[in-house]
Parts: structure tokens; sequence; C-alpha cells
């Protein structure tokens, strides 16, 4: 019986050794992928489906950062809410495709993959009215990033730590993420949205849909 049970599991180990590698290993996308994400900072589009490049950003809520999907390079015509842009994602590139409140154009924008092995990487939208928004560290008492005008972002490499994160909206304190678990070679992002005073925030570890 001892000979049998032996023999069986010198079978099965090729098997079993094959399905580790299949969850340690995901797929890699074809060479010519780029990588694109939805930013819904629309408070009028509280639950929105989003497509772009054919590819599904099902139930978008607001405010939210969607994962980011993999779609070929090439030249896309993003529609939504009644607004307009074209888009050329790059190969091997990261962006984020953010539509804004009111009038406001649909915004393409690149984002830096993280590139230091030893630190982790915020990202930070102020698609909000908000003169100036900031992303305010408490227990430290210093600002992570600071000064970021309305529709444009800001990136910073910081250690990797837990750290409690503040969202401001110039003074006003909007959202507070508390212990946030920032990782080594990986990004988090916070998106400042709404208006006259009427603000939101929203934080996620990026990620890629697979």
């Amino acid at each position: 019986m001892l000979r049998f049970l032996l023999v069986l599991v010198s079978v099965l180990m090729p098997f079993l050794a094959a399905a580790d590698d299949a969850e340690l290993y995901a797929k890699a996308p074809p060479p010519n992928s780029a990588f694109i994400r939805v930013l819904n900072a629309a408070p009028e589009l509280k639950e929105s489906t989003v497509s772009v490049a054919g590819k599904s950003f099902s139930k978008a809520a607001y405010p939210s950062i969607t994962s980011y999907q993999i779609v070929p390079a090439g030249n896309y015509v993003v529609t939504l809410a009644g607004k307009k842009t074209t888009i050329k994602p790059v190969a091997g590139k990261f962006y984020s495709v953010a539509v804004q409140g009111g009038s406001a154009p649909i915004l393409f924008i690149a984002d830096a993959a993280p590139t230091n092995p030893a630190k982790s990487k915020i990202y930070f939208y102020n698609l909000s009215d908000a003169s100036v928004g900031k992303l305010f560290a408490p227990d430290h008492k210093t600002a992570i990033v600071d000064n970021v005008k309305p529709g444009t972002k800001a990136e910073k490499d910081i250690n990797a730590l837990k750290v409690t994160i503040d969202a401001m909206a110039g003074t006003e304190k909007v959202q507070s993420f508390p212990q946030v678990q920032l990782k080594r070679r990986v990004g988090s992002s916070f998106l400042l949205a709404g208006s006259k005073g009427q603000y939101k925030a929203v934080m996620v570890e990026n990620s890629v849909a697979r």
C-alpha cells in the first residue's frame, strides 16, 4: 500500500507543480499592449457603464478609480456623457481616462509606472474645482503631495510603510484613509472630485484586470 501511494504521488507531482505555476505566473499581455483605466469624477454620473478601446468598465460609480484594462496600442475615440475625445495609447504605457463634471473635457492622462524597487508610488488626481488639492500625513505632520491644481495630477515615490493619509481640498479635510499599507513597487491612487464645497475622495491600490 505504501509503495502504491509513493507511485501515485510521483505521478501527480508534475500536475501539482503546473497548477502552482498557473497561480504564481499570470499570462503575460501581448507585446503590443497598453494599460488603460477610468476615473469617474463626474457627480452627475452616479454610476456609469464606460467602454474604452472595446473594454468595458461597467458600473464605474462616482467617485471611482477602476483597474487597468489591457488593450492593443492604437487610436480610439472615447464618448461618455455627451463628451468625446481621441486617445492614442502607446504599447507598454499606463493611462487614465478621466471624466469630470459639467462641461469639462475628458482627460487622457499618462501614468508613470513604479520604477524604484525600494519605494511605493503615490498618484493624486485633483479633478475637483478646488484651487489646491493635497495629500497630508497627519501623524507625520507633513504633506505627501501639495499644490495640485484642478485638472492635474501629482506622482511621488515614498517609503513603503503604513500611514494615515488625508485627502484635502485646500485646508478642508475631505476624507481620511487610516493606516494605508503602502507596498514596494506598487502604486496607490487617490482621486479628489466634486465642486462648490461638495467634495469626495477615493483611494485604490493600483491593479491590472486579467
